[in-house]
């Protein structure tokens, strides 16, 4: 059936959930990745394996490297966001249809002229639906991912501005998505609504509002991994 890759974020700086994997580095020609590599399946933290690197260092080019070299042929994502809208609150999984991200574009073709039209796969994503839908969990079956590059948050200016395109906001899958596009993976994503985007609630966000979210949705994003992942033997 191939080799499934998961890509796990912020909901999974603390999650042991892959700990029974064989870690392993990889050598890209764009630097080194991390992985850890079981029977079918690839994961990969984007953050790195110390966890801590920010989002506008993400080395996405040798992350999406290193698992077409493993003989990946499918990525399943998993993002930490913020909702866009009142109606998008904290718990809920968002799989996204689109994306916005018309800045600050990767590419491997730096050296060719080469059209690749974006795309999140239609498959992946009815999986990732049925599967949440599967363990009970609120979830929106399409949306549209806004990307900005961090690290910061967003102001509340700019929260306006996203949500007349987009339902939610994070800092790493409109970088991914083209990249597995130009190496031909399907991608789809779930998305955590860890936070109202700033702005959108009457309650100011904070920092530590968000961490402690991210912590209760963790047990979510868990679980919708860990049934992603059974799949691959049945």
């Amino acid at each position: 059936m191939g080799i499934l890759g998961i890509v796990g974020g912020t909901s999974f700086l603390q999650s042991g959930v892959f700990l029974h994997l064989t870690a392993r580095t990889v050598q890209t020609p764009y630097g080194e990745a991390f992985v850890a590599c079981g029977e079918g399946l690839v994961f990969l933290q984007r953050h790195g394996p110390d966890k801590n690197v920010p989002p506008h260092r993400i080395n996405h080019h040798a992350n999406l490297s290193a698992l077409q070299q493993l003989g990946v042929d499918r990525i399943m994502a998993f993002h930490s966001t913020g909702g866009l809208h009142s109606h998008l609150a904290p718990g809920t999984i968002v799989v996204p249809h689109d994306f916005f991200c018309p800045w600050n574009i990767p590419t491997f073709f730096d050296q060719e002229c080469r059209f690749v039209i974006p795309k999140i796969d239609e498959a992946l994503r009815q999986e990732l639906i049925h599967g949440a839908l599967a363990l009970g969990f609120p979830v929106r079956d399409h949306g549209v991912y806004v990307q900005t590059t961090g690290p910061r948050f967003e102001t509340p200016a700019e929260i306006r501005f996203f949500a007349e395109v987009g339902d939610v906001v994070g800092m790493t899958a409109g970088q991914e998505i083209p990249l597995a596009n130009e190496l031909d993976i399907p991608y789809a994503s779930a998305c955590m609504v860890d936070n109202f985007a700033n702005g959108i609630s009457s309650e100011p966000l904070t920092v530590e509002q968000f961490a402690a979210t991210v912590r209760e949705n963790q047990a979510r994003m868990e679980a919708l991994a860990r049934r992603i992942a059974s799949g691959i033997s049945e």
